[in-house]
């Protein structure tokens, strides 16, 4: 069913099937439950089967860049598809399966249960990786240009708010079941749930409405060199490169928080939990004003902005260990990671053409899971050498803990990415301009901007000064 929405602050009328981009929002509920109650335990898992900080790393983005290369691989049955839909399935499905050995083999197999982890692990991400540059062009078709940005912020919020009950859900488990010392069983029960979950969320695909693929001509068709060889010419790569080495920085000491809060710390897991819950608690109440953002004053303004935020982050890990405090700047976090996500997703389908859509996409996450993968095993092969102070320009700063260099390095990093990469990228489709303060006070609530708020389903609602 096609509806049309009238925008109150808009004339133009805009069609969109309402109940295919239902369906995708109730697909995005159950898939973040289970990245919720199974995806965001990973580390935990790793940690309860004592696994070395090395490993912890790369079990926690190797995967990651293993999937890139999966997208990059799809291309070539992308171009041959039939079915969108079918092809999207069958790697959400076996995601599901996947779920299955994640558990059963470390524990079966315990002398090599690392190894056996990171395999599937490895799977865990490839099947779902495989099938994205094809899901973005599914969604690319069915999402009007007009109201993209709208549909992901309330598509993200609604997803961050059952990440959240996954989360909840997952750490009391976990914390009733450790008090019993049956941890494994707790875990397994987890896990469990994040896979039926997938397949709930498998279910919902299938009710939404398939698309023809729009398709390159051969001679449009450009390799992976081609688009590198494009250089500081294209305002892609130029974005490409902002977000890759942005992650690269955060990624340094990203894998290893969850060590520092359950080792170094010694937090409970319902202290992690609460930790981790704040993040989506805060994505929750800002993903909407995100997107309301990007539609209004573009994205690159609010990329730019976070950039810069997330510089500060991982200073504040630094200043206190304490739990209320720790769980505050989590939530802050959660708010600077959110923008920065949301705009970059949105900017990829503001700045590609839907039949290059796919192949851009894969190229984008070979690059930035290239960094992310780069910044682990960096910050990975620092831990060992790590002690507790830092010579900076003459002056010796004694740490609390030693993790907290990387802390510290990751932020020099960021900063670094922010002022080199953060001009050179530009807004591709015609906005409003804002100040950047104007756009942190409205989407943390204190300052109201008009006209923002496209309400997808209900019809447009208006926000006053």
């Amino acid at each position: 069913m096609t509806t049309k929405n009238n925008n109150q602050s808009d004339s133009v009328q805009i069609d969109y099937d309402r109940k295919s981009l239902s369906y995708s929002t109730t697909d995005g509920c159950f898939y973040s439950i289970m990245l919720g109650i199974g995806e965001n335990y990973f580390q935990p898992w790793a940690i309860f089967l004592s696994v070395n900080s090395f490993y912890l790393g790369l079990i926690a983005t190797l995967p990651l860049f293993i999937g890139a290369l999966a997208q990059n691989i799809s291309l070539v049955f992308l171009d041959k598809l039939r079915s969108v839909r079918s092809f999207v399935l069958w790697g959400v499905i076996l995601q599901a399966i996947v779920w299955i050995p994640i558990f059963c083999m470390p524990v079966l197999f315990p002398s090599c249960g690392t190894f056996l982890l990171l395999i599937f692990a490895v799977a865990y991400f490839a099947f779902v990786h495989f099938v994205t540059p094809a899901w973005n062009v599914w969604m690319g078709e069915l999402i009007p240009v007009q109201i993209r940005g709208s549909y992901f912020g309330r598509r993200n919020k609604m997803a961050a708010l059952f990440t959240l009950v996954g989360i909840i859900i997952g750490g009391l488990i976990l914390d009733i079941f450790r008090k019993l010392e049956l941890l494994l069983i707790g875990f397994g029960i987890i896990f469990g749930a994040a896979c039926i979950a997938r397949f709930l969320s498998a279910y919902c695909l299938v009710k939404v409405r398939n698309v023809e693929l729009s398709r390159l001509d051969v001679k449009e068709k450009f390799s992976f060199i081609d688009f590198l060889c494009r250089g500081t010419k294209s305002n892609f790569l130029r974005f490409v490169l902002l977000v890759t080495f942005v992650y690269f920085a955060a990624f340094i000491v990203g894998p290893y928080v969850a060590l520092y809060i359950l080792r170094d710390l010694q937090f409970s897991y319902i202290q992690f939990f609460v930790i981790t819950l704040s993040t989506f608690a805060a994505q929750f109440m800002t993903f909407d004003k995100w997107g309301a953002l990007s539609d209004k004053f573009g994205n690159v303004m609010i990329l730019r902005l976070n950039a810069f935020l997330s510089a500060v982050l991982p200073l504040l890990w630094i200043i206190s260990s304490n739990f209320y405090y720790l769980t505050a700047v989590m939530a802050v976090t959660g708010i600077v990671w959110g923008g920065f996500n949301l705009c970059a997703s949105n900017f990829i389908f503001d700045a590609v053409t839907p039949a290059k859509r796919a192949r851009c996409v894969a190229y984008y996450n070979l690059l930035v899971m290239a960094g992310v993968f780069a910044g682990s095993t960096f910050g990975g092969l620092l831990i060992p050498h790590l002690s507790g102070e830092i010579n900076l320009i003459g002056v010796t700063i004694f740490l609390s803990y030693p993790l907290h260099a990387l802390f510290f390095l990751s932020a020099l990093f960021r900063l670094m990415v922010a002022m080199i990469f953060g001009s050179s990228v530009r807004e591709v489709k015609e906005v409003e301009a804002i100040s950047p303060v104007r756009a942190i006070l409205y989407v943390v609530g204190f300052k109201p901007i008009s006209s923002l708020g496209t309400e997808i389903f209900t019809g447009g609602q208006k926000e006053n000064d």
